[in-house]
């Protein structure tokens, strides 16, 4: 039986596996080979992802519950999904993969999206998949089960003045992905 430290890998419906670790949340994005990538646990502007939390008198059972059966009209496929209502993955195997963590002792959920291998792979213009469509998608999800963002300081530099641009910076960009530790670990 492995450890809460050894990695856990998910399959998901287009062969990927996520990387997510129980002590260490959600992967970032840095070692995705793909379009598009959302994680709440990547700080760079591209690919950050706010997380979420319930401020109603549901508790995280019945609130896993409400995001599960959304994303089953929604006719995503759910992959896996634990016990004890922390970590769930999800697929359309058209556009995107979801994992949504609840943290521990927390009414927080954080978020990752990856595209599927199908929507890595569309060629032709009207068949690309669309980074605002996954991220829409989400948050209507997240919407509809009545989840609000969680604010978010960040160490905001922008470059050009009030302008966001891709010179600007947003604190300290997550530490650089090293097999060997993670193999370590």
């Amino acid at each position: 039986m492995p450890s809460p430290m050894e990695e856990n890998s998910h399959p998901v419906a287009d062969g990927t596996a996520s990387t997510r670790r129980r002590s260490q949340g959600l992967a970032s994005c840095e070692t995705v080979e793909r379009p598009w990538c959302f994680s709440s646990y990547d700080d760079r502007p591209a690919h950050f992802y706010q997380p979420v939390t319930w401020d109603d008198a549901r508790a995280r059972r019945d609130v896993f519950g409400d995001i599960i059966d959304l994303l089953r009209q929604r006719d995503f496929d759910i992959v896996e999904k634990d016990d004890d209502f922390t970590y769930m993955a999800a697929t359309d195997g058209r556009l995107m993969n979801v994992e949504l963590e609840f943290l521990e002792s927390d009414d927080v959920v954080t978020v990752r999206i990856t595209p599927t291998d199908n929507a890595a792979s569309a060629s032709g213009l009207f068949s690309k998949p669309s980074r605002a469509e996954a991220e829409s998608t989400v948050a209507r999800l997240l919407t509809d089960a009545r989840m609000i963002p969680v604010p978010i300081l960040r160490n905001r530099k922008r470059v050009l003045g009030v302008f966001e641009s891709p010179f600007d910076s947003f604190g300290p960009e997550p530490p650089p992905f090293d097999e060997a530790i993670d193999d370590a670990l």
